[in-house]
């Protein structure tokens, strides 16, 4: 309960942060432009109490109104040995097995803050995939369908029109989880990415051709 109050504290911050910059910076919007965006980014959480690294990818749209929204990909890296695996349980010899997650997402960001090459924003994103056991006897077993959800706060800087770097912070949680695989996998995660604007390159590389012809 007070995990869940803080949450609706933070959200509630959130909210009036985002109504007093709206007016400041709608005129700023109207003259964007819909851009193409790609990240690649490690998210770091963690699986029982151990660190667990995650890669993954996204790409979508930002809109003229304070936006983002597309589809991503992530997958765990790290190995770690289970804890709370027996072999037993699933007809195995191999006495260890290592717990796994991957997923595909759809993400909506909302930018409530912007200014100059800086932009704050929300993330939240849901999915689909599954978590499994590997083992040197198997690749994959005891897999079964997951649904995780995540939600934070994101810092973006621009260091070129084209290519930026961001950091974030949140807290990912299974809707839906796998019950054969017995590790949590409900945490806080933290990220670091970079982000790549391909309509701005786009539109630099045919700048230039039309400055030359």
């Amino acid at each position: 309960m007070k995990f869940a109050n803080q949450i609706r504290i933070t959200l509630l911050l959130i909210s009036i942060l985002a109504m007093n910059t709206w007016d400041a910076q709608s005129q700023q919007r109207e003259n964007k432009k819909v851009k193409f965006l790609a990240k690649i980014e490690t998210r770091n959480s963690f699986v029982q109490t151990h660190h667990a690294t995650f890669l993954g990818v996204r790409a979508g749209f930002e809109f003229k109104f304070p936006v983002r929204c597309g589809i991503g990909y992530y997958w765990m890296l790290t190995n770690l040995d289970s804890k709370l695996y027996k072999a037993s349980d699933y007809g195995q010899t191999d006495p260890s097995a290592q717990p796994k997650l991957r997923y595909a997402i759809g993400y909506v960001d909302y930018s409530f803050y912007e200014e100059d090459d800086w932009t704050l924003s929300v993330p939240v994103q849901i999915g689909i995939g599954e978590s499994y056991y590997k083992s040197s006897e198997k690749d994959r077993f005891a897999n079964g369908l997951v649904v995780p959800m995540e939600a934070g706060i994101a810092v973006d800087y621009l260091f070129t029109d084209w290519v930026g770097f961001g950091v974030a912070l949140g807290y990912r949680v299974l809707l839906k989880g796998n019950k054969q695989v017995k590790e949590n996998f409900n945490s806080p995660y933290y990220q670091i990415r970079l982000n790549i604007l391909f309509t701005e390159i786009v539109r630099g590389i045919k700048a230039k051709k039309k400055a030359k012809g």
